[in-house]
């Protein structure tokens, strides 16, 4: 079988516009997703003979219905989750946890537990990390596991999605070559540990 040459753009195209195939589909995107692909498959296997225009048009369509979501409204979602609390001023609806305490891991287990949207906390930006100090401020958290980790010890952190964490505020000698993020004790600064403390932490909604 030959594979054209525009079918590899393509394929690299939905691999560069999706990181990671949404859990959260309804049924007309799975739907379309599942066609576009089918259809993409078939072309490459001499059985459709579409031209360049109509099949990245097809690619671009399931790359979009595909790519992770970054417009979720947590306020539309939380309440479906009763033991979370929705802060309008920071547009999240969040539970804090102080016990029990548990790893990494465990956490985000616990988190995910609560329902299909429900992660740890992610830190994105000066925002959401003001909003975790206040909580650890409020709830009198020694320190706290937050989303993001890695599978190697120099690669890259990355959230639940699969998509990488760009925000760091590292405490000196940070990061080291452990697995999990967390805050340190006494600076509120980030750190990686092994994730195998227990630790308080947050859920949020996504």
């Amino acid at each position: 079988m030959k594979v054209q040459p525009y079918l590899i753009i393509v394929v690299l195209l939905i691999g560069t516009i999706t990181p990671v195939v949404r859990p959260q589909l309804t049924a007309l995107q799975t739907l379309v997703a599942t066609s576009g692909l089918a259809t993409i498959a078939a072309n490459s296997a001499g059985v459709f003979e579409l031209s360049f225009e109509k099949l990245l048009l097809i690619g671009l369509t399931t790359a979009i219905v595909l790519r992770p979501r970054t417009d979720v409204d947590p306020s539309a979602y939380c309440d479906a989750y009763p033991t979370y609390t929705y802060d309008s001023t920071y547009n999240l609806c969040y539970r804090s946890v102080m016990t029990p305490l548990l790893s990494a891991p465990d956490a985000e287990a616990a988190c995910s537990a609560d329902g299909p949207r429900a992660q740890l906390i992610r830190i994105t930006d000066d925002h959401i990390y003001a909003f975790v100090l206040l909580q650890i401020t409020l709830n009198g958290f020694s320190n706290m596991y937050f989303q993001g980790k890695r599978s190697t010890p120099t690669g890259p952190f990355l959230y639940n999605d699969g998509t990488p964490v760009t925000y760091f505020r590292w405490d000196a000698g940070e990061p080291s070559s452990d697995t999990y993020l967390r805050t340190d004790t006494d600076t509120r600064l980030m750190e990686v540990s092994s994730g195998s403390s227990a630790r308080s932490y947050i859920c949020a909604v996504y």
